[in-house]
């Protein structure tokens, strides 16, 4: 298993020269070499570095979705209980939260996990009723009806 590393180090110590070439160009200062070329996107840089630290974070990362449960159960446990058939569809959006949430943006989660089975249970009736022959004949009348 790799050691935890604050990001900035883990970054500096796995950069090659290539890669610092690469930064210069994305930042304005082109290489030496590079002179002539164009650079890279801002979305290619993103790119790169983000795929030269997956490796490397994905322990933290790991780490941050369980405090962000713990959290939300915690407050669906103790402060809101309302919202405990929630938790688990929340859980399955942890994205949405930042990696440090405030308590506001936990409290707020469930919630939003609530909305988003409504919408969900809402789609599902509507395809429902759309499939139906009973639904497909009434809208049948009711245009012969307006016609």
């Amino acid at each position: 298993m790799c050691e935890m590393r604050e990001p900035s180090a883990l970054v500096a110590d796995e950069l090659s020269q290539r890669d610092l070439a690469t930064f210069a160009n994305v930042l304005g200062a082109p290489s030496e070499d590079e002179t002539e070329q164009e650079g890279v996107t801002e979305r290619e840089f993103f790119a790169a570095v983000a795929e030269r630290i997956r490796p490397y974070s994905s322990a933290f990362i790991e780490e941050v979705k369980r405090k962000k449960e713990k959290q939300l159960e915690k407050f669906a446990m103790n402060e809101q209980p309302q919202f405990r058939p929630y938790v688990d569809r929340a859980k399955q959006n942890l994205d949405r939260l930042k990696a440090r949430p405030t308590k506001r943006d936990v409290e707020l989660a469930p919630y939003e996990a609530k909305i988003d089975g409504r919408v969900e249970m809402d789609d599902l009736v509507r395809k429902i009723i759309a499939g139906s022959e009973a639904h497909q004949m009434i809208d049948t009348v009711r245009q012969q009806l307006i016609a």
